[in-house]
């Protein structure tokens, strides 16, 4: 048997997902198998205290999916459908091989374990692994097959494969099989006994959004914060440390010319580690469903916090549907388009907390009172707000890269342009100010009250400027093609509607969306909303072009002299959707991703390798051609 922990794992889980999916790895399921009615899903047979599962629903059709989706993707053809049959077979041999429901449903899972062998102790080698695979003839795999040994006074059989011992164990009543690799010395057959000595099944203490998931979305995983934190909280808080530890030296021992941006490094580090730490004393469990199609994937994400802990507070589901008619405003050919409630406690608090950390990040410990402005133009804000917001913006433009049409629903708009003031105020404070100096560059940023009218409507005008203060840098070229001359905003309120607009043509903009005439933009923004399942009860819904962020960082990089490429031939046309919502103690959040935009995104990656191979061969020293 191997030594190499690593190289130990990877066989076994290729041995024990190839029966499923060839590529594909899992893990959680129940306990009372005895009982189970045939009817039962392999979920059922997952043990309650699970550290990780992974559920295939129907191995043959995702495989089938998986297959048809990657062509056209991936250079090297792909066939997992052809690999399930093919680890099927060299497993059990072609004669027993149909003794497996490709059709059915397989979940992999991990728990934790105790070791009998003292010298095998360690965190990582007390983590059990076992599947559960689907049978359609369970006589057929064990029948006259030479190289299954057993059954034994439990029922176990045993066989050999890639040099593994792998036990398994058909469970009457039920469609499916406990099955276990050997792994770190622990006999597979005292880990499917560990399983079935479990009186609880994970889908016991799920909520049933995560549960309906399992069975709804071919490819299921589940993470159990609480389970990992009980067992290997110690452990990952002592990585967290060293983590911290190692970025804070690195940041420390910068150059003094770049003290405040370390600083300011460190602040956020620190806070971001405290994020982390929070997540794992606080979550209560992480699903992530996949569904694969020829043409689109798409994915849901669902987390619960611990029940009547301070995180859990932040989730409160809301019952009120999205205003999508705002969509309306929406701009043209948009790289992100983001409709919004934000009357909802969740939001609040969470952009609450959110101010806080950027607050303390900025200038915590060195102005109470500053500190006090910016939590109090927050509130303002909030008190004036209405139920709804949306933006567009767009990526690129003469007057600088950014473009956008912004609208939100207020109460008081008169109070919301006061606390839109204070926040200008805020971040032009002699503080924030010298401190953006330290860190090589130059805000202004200045408001124009009553600067002209569109319709009657009196237009406020700001515009927004940021100059470094080395200006033959890269990085001041880079700044300059981002805001160009300054970034301008012009707003206005109109039927209690904050309507606002930014970058070039911003003025045109506004008298548009003062038209109330809905924008090209509105219907396709609506379509693309349409393949995401739940977004018309969502908190949150939008379409963002992943593809055009990308050639918008190498425009970027290209200024900054770090690359050479040439994007006018490569398309960005098509949109990633998704939605979240708030939930009591938890969130979701679904996104549908069209195959297309995975192709342009591709197309892009593989841009820039070809790019790269040309400059190979003038980094090469020269060779002498008569050798």
């Amino acid at each position: 048997m191997r030594n190499h922990k690593a190289s130990a794992v990877v066989v076994i889980i290729i041995i024990l997902a190839v029966i499923a999916a060839g590529v594909l790895f899992f893990y959680p399921k129940k306990s009372p198998v005895a009982v189970l009615p045939l009817s039962a899903s392999a979920v059922d047979l997952v043990p309650q205290d699970t550290l990780l599962c992974v559920l295939v629903n129907d191995i043959e059709t995702t495989s089938k999916n998986l297959d048809e989706f990657m062509i056209g993707l991936s250079p090297v053809p792909v066939s997992a459908g052809m690999g399930v049959k093919m680890g099927i077979i060299s497993i059990f041999g072609e004669k027993h091989a149909p003794a497996i429901d490709t059709s059915g449903d397989m979940a992999v899972f991990a728990f934790k374990m105790a070791q009998e062998n003292p010298d095998n102790a360690g965190p990582l080698k007390e983590i059990a692994a076992a599947a559960v695979v689907p049978l359609s003839e369970p006589e057929l795999l064990t029948k006259d097959n030479p190289a299954v040994e057993g059954p034994d006074a439990g029922g176990i059989y045993r066989l050999t494969a890639m040099g593994q011992r792998i036990a398994f164990k058909p469970i009457a009543g039920t469609k499916y099989a406990l099955a276990a690799a050997e792994y770190a010395g622990i006999d597979p057959a005292k880990v499917i006994n560990a399983v079935e000595s479990s009186d609880k099944s994970i889908a016991q203490s799920m909520d049933k959004n995560v549960l309906t998931a399992s069975g709804q979305y071919p490819i299921w995983t589940y993470f159990d914060i609480e389970s990992v934190n009980k067992h290997y909280g110690p452990m990952l808080e002592g990585y967290l440390q060293i983590g911290r530890g190692a970025a804070a030296k690195q940041l420390e021992n910068a150059p003094k010319e770049g003290a405040a941006a370390s600083q300011l490094g460190l602040k956020f580090l620190n806070n971001y580690f405290d994020l982390l730490k929070l997540f794992m004393n606080q979550g209560k469990s992480l699903s992530i469903a996949f569904d694969i199609r020829p043409d689109m994937v798409k994915f849901k994400k669902t987390f619960f916090a611990l029940p009547d802990t301070p995180m859990a507070s932040y989730f409160v589901e809301d019952a009120r549907l999205l205003n999508l008619a705002l969509s309306k405003y929406a701009a043209q050919d948009s790289f992100m388009t983001l409709a919004m409630k934000v009357d909802t406690h969740s939001y609040r608090e969470l952009s609450s907390l959110a101010v806080d950390w950027a607050a303390d990040i900025l200038c915590g410990g060195e102005s109470d009172e500053l500190l006090k402005k910016a939590k109090k133009s927050m509130d303002d804000m909030f008190d004036s707000m209405g139920g709804d917001y949306m933006y567009s913006l767009n990526l690129g433009g003469d007057g600088g890269m950014f473009a956008g049409n912004y609208v939100l629903e207020v109460k008081d708009g008169e109070k919301y342009n006061q606390a839109i003031e204070a926040a200008v105020e805020f971040w032009t404070s002699p503080e924030l100010l010298k401190f953006t100096e330290e860190l090589g560059f130059k805000l202004d940023f200045a408001i124009e009250k009553d600067a002209f009218e569109i319709e009657g409507h009196p237009v406020d005008r700001a515009k927004l400027n940021i100059t470094m203060l080395e200006q033959d840098s890269n990085e001041a070229q880079a700044i300059k093609k981002i805001f160009g001359e300054g970034l301008e905003y012009y707003w206005t309120v109109s039927d209690q509607l904050w309507l606002c607009t930014v970058g070039s043509g911003g003025r045109e903009r506004l008298a548009a969306m003062l038209s109330e005439q809905p924008t090209p933009a509105a219907q396709p923004f609506l379509d693309a909303l349409s393949k995401v399942v739940d977004y018309q009860t969502a908190d949150m819904a939008g379409t963002y072009n992943y593809a055009q962020a990308l050639l918008w960082s190498l425009d970027f990089a290209q200024v900054l002299g770090e690359t050479e490429i040439d994007t006018s031939q490569l398309t960005c046309d098509s949109r990633i959707s998704f939605a979240s919502k708030f939930l009591d103690n938890g969130a979701k959040f679904e996104a549908a991703v069209p195959k297309e935009h995975i192709k342009e995104i591709v197309d892009i990656f593989m841009k820039l390798k070809e790019l790269e191979s040309q400059k190979k061969p003038e980094n090469q020293p020269a060779t002498d051609s008569t050798q």
